[in-house]
């Protein structure tokens, strides 16, 4: 699990941290907040979106959630979404008389899916 934080010291500070909860690590995300301190409401929908918008300036700006997050701790969870999809692929194998899946859908499996998509790109 990762916690993002949105962090002011000042007007010039508009810092975005992730806390990855099972390393008990902070990563400082490359992005800013893109509006003034305490002026702009933030929203995370279900689409793993994140929109801030300032009804005081009637600003809109959306940021996808995989973006936020610092290509260090991208990196750290596509080793562990790799090592789930080779032993999910395995374990259906063997479910379906001992076939192996093929290499390739493993390799679609990966360049699809988000997390590994952003990583490599």
């Amino acid at each position: 699990f990762v916690a993002i934080v949105f962090y002011f010291s000042s007007y010039d500070c508009k810092d975005i941290w992730c806390y990855d909860m099972q390393e008990n690590k902070w990563y400082k995300s490359t992005h800013k907040y893109p509006s003034d301190q305490g002026k702009t409401f933030v929203i995370k929908t279900n689409n793993d979106w994140v929109h801030f918008i300032d009804f005081t300036e009637k600003n809109h700006f959306k940021v996808k959630v995989l973006d936020l997050l610092p290509k260090s701790l991208l990196e750290r969870f596509a080793v562990k979404f790799e090592c789930l999809v080779y032993g999910f692929c395995k374990e259906i194998g063997q479910a379906i008389r001992n076939q192996i899946t093929p290499l390739d859908i493993i390799k679609l499996i990966f360049e699809y899916h988000p997390l590994l998509s952003e990583i490599s790109a």
